[in-house]
């Protein structure tokens, strides 16, 4: 009788999910390099298979975290359902928590590239809008999981210090990708940090709703409400006119009329 290893099926699994973590890289790549901004560079083969390891290993270490909690989940156990070495594994990552923030941090800052994809005469917050909800769509199947995942962040105090690290990224991606659209300086003008940190606020605000209500609400509503909030009283500023020096800050701010 021959006797056929487990580990041979499991190894065979993880090598299929690591090959499609290629192609969806690769996938994603193309599309963005096509319909961005001209400052993408083409990112040679070797660098986008290391792209795909490191998602491969962040994907392994989020849906493990998911499925047995963080505590219960080793740096092997990672490695092993993405099929490399825990060598590898460290070459990619310091801790099991930057590799599960990792993922989500590819995620959101694909914000940008999805913001940057829009028409370039297209309104600024019409914009943002359309490209939040077409970096959702395309992770629609993937939103139950999402939602276990964001569960699991917010009950776990180790995470708070990379989640920190996730925001700041994602300001500065957004702060760049509003400046370049309004033609401000993010060194001289409020309008771009003020709006990035309003995009944040409301990604935010729409998500801590969505993770108390039931499993039927799509997150599109109380990502839509946080949004129809913002714009009721905040105009985009007049293509490439900074507001650095049109209004000077008053010596009583108490009884500033404005």
């Amino acid at each position: 009788m021959v006797h056929v290893s487990e580990e041979a099926p499991r190894k065979a699994k993880a090598g299929a999910n690591l090959r499609l973590a290629h192609i969806c890289v690769l996938r994603k790549f193309c599309y963005r390099r096509d319909m961005t901004h001209p400052s993408n560079r083409v990112v040679g083969l070797r660098e986008r298979k290391k792209l795909a390891t490191r998602a491969a290993l962040s994907e392994a270490a989020l849906r493990l975290a998911v499925d047995r909690g963080l505590e219960n989940v080793l740096v092997e156990d990672i490695a092993s359902v993405a099929g490399v070495s825990t060598r590898t594994f460290n070459n990619y990552f310091a801790s099991k928590h930057e590799a599960i923030v990792s993922l989500i941090l590819s995620r959101v800052t694909g914000l940008r590239e999805a913001i940057a994809a829009r028409p370039a005469d297209e309104p600024l917050w019409e914009a943002i809008w359309g490209g939040l909800t077409d970096l959702v769509a395309e992770q629609m199947s993937e939103l139950p999981h999402w939602k276990r995942a964001a569960k699991l962040i917010k009950a776990t105090p180790a995470l708070e210090p990379e989640l920190l690290r996730l925001f700041a990224e994602l300001e500065r991606v957004l702060t760049e990708e509003i400046a370049r659209r309004t033609g401000t300086d993010p060194s001289r003008d409020l309008y771009p940090s003020l709006a990035a940190c309003s995009v944040i606020g409301a990604v935010r605000t729409a998500q801590q709703l969505w993770l108390s209500a039931d499993d039927g609400v799509s997150f599109f509503v109380p990502l839509r409400q946080s949004f129809d909030m913002i714009l009721a009283g905040f105009a985009e500023p007049p293509k490439g006119a900074g507001a650095h020096n049109d209004h000077p800050a008053p010596e009583n701010p108490q009884n500033d009329p404005r």
